[in-house]
C-alpha cells in the first residue's frame, strides 16, 4: 500500500512517516489524574452512602489509570499496580 493512499492510517503495519497523534506524556498525566480522582472517590465513599456505586466508579477509574500509565510504559504500569497487588492478596 502506497503512503499517499487516502486510507494508509487504517493499516496494521507501523508508518515511521505517520505523524504521532497523542503527544508523549499525556498518557501518564492522565493516568495520575484518574489514580487521584480514584482515591478522592475512595475517600468520599466513606462520608456519603452510596451502596458501593462510588467505590466501583473508583474500581473503575483505578483500572483505567493503570491502563493509562501501561501506555505510557511499561515500567509506569507496573510501578502503579505494585501498590495494587499488596491488596489483592
Amino acid at each position: 500500500m502506497s503512503p499517499c493512499h487516502p486510507f494508509s492510517f487504517l493499516t496494521l503495519a507501523p508508518q515511521p512517516h505517520a505523524p504521532r497523534i497523542i503527544p508523549h506524556g499525556v498518557h501518564a498525566r492522565l493516568g495520575i489524574v484518574l489514580l487521584a480522582a480514584a482515591l478522592l472517590m475512595v475517600v468520599l465513599e466513606i462520608f456519603i452512602p452510596s451502596a458501593g456505586l462510588i467505590s466501583i466508579a473508583a474500581g473503575l477509574l483505578g483500572v483505567a489509570g493503570v491502563v493509562c500509565l501501561f501506555m505510557h510504559s511499561v515500567t509506569w504500569g507496573s510501578s502503579a499496580c505494585s501498590p495494587w497487588s499488596c491488596l489483592c492478596r
